[in-house]
């Protein structure tokens, strides 16, 4: 029965892992009186698991008070019957207990979770790349308006958050290269045709006014 204890105060947390060690001998000590474990409501069944009538809650408030006293070694292997029935006594007095008795079942599972708790839902993942899209860069060559189709690429082009259009003297330039600037110094602002590869705009071009050059 004292392991059995033991097993339930770890699984319900009452006592840690590393405070149990070397507390089975008060645990039987202190359970081997009957009149503890009438207060607890403690017996085993014919498979070996701790049961008891007293109702949950009331029983978590005495079991947790017990474990706390274990644990401290308040409650030790020296004391008496005397001590542990008077000791039964301040555990039926503790607030919350009834003294009430209820159909014998198991203590083998955690007390019921709140089931109004719910889980905190979490932010989605930002992507962390884009799949080219080969489907995408054709639609774009088959589209006759070539203003239309430069409007597309635009929009298309500044929603992707690495992509940069860079205007200056009227070019826009999207390949990433342009005899008015200064390449290596204005190089985070460029597009370049690798980065419009990436996304399937394949064939990127230069716009002069109404012109285009590949």
């Amino acid at each position: 029965m004292a392991l059995a204890a033991l097993d339930l105060e770890v699984l319900r947390g009452f006592i840690s892992v590393e405070n149990r060690k070397g507390r089975l001998s008060s645990v039987q000590r202190y359970l081997g009186n009957r009149l503890m474990r009438d207060a607890l409501g403690v017996e085993l069944n014919d498979k070996g698991e701790l049961t008891s009538d007293v109702p949950e809650e009331e029983f978590d408030i005495m079991f947790r008070e017990f474990m706390a006293r274990i644990a401290s070694k308040s409650w030790n292997t020296r004391d008496d019957a005397k001590k542990i029935g008077s000791r039964s006594n301040e555990l039926r007095a503790l607030v919350g207990v009834s003294g009430a008795r209820i159909e014998r079942v198991p203590l083998s599972t955690p007390p019921k979770q709140d089931e109004s708790i719910k889980p905190v839902p979490k932010s989605p993942k930002k992507p962390t790349k884009i799949i080219p899209n080969s489907a995408l860069s054709e639609a774009l060559q088959e589209i006759p308006s070539y203003k239309l189709e430069k409007n597309i690429l635009f929009s298309m082009l500044h929603i992707l958050e690495y992509a940069y259009a860079f205007t200056y003297s009227g070019d826009v330039v999207l390949s990433g290269e342009s005899d008015s600037f200064d390449r290596e110094k204005y190089k985070h602002r460029f597009l370049l045709l690798s980065q419009l590869s990436k996304v399937g705009a394949h064939g990127a071009w230069r716009i002069k006014g109404n012109q285009r050059t590949p």
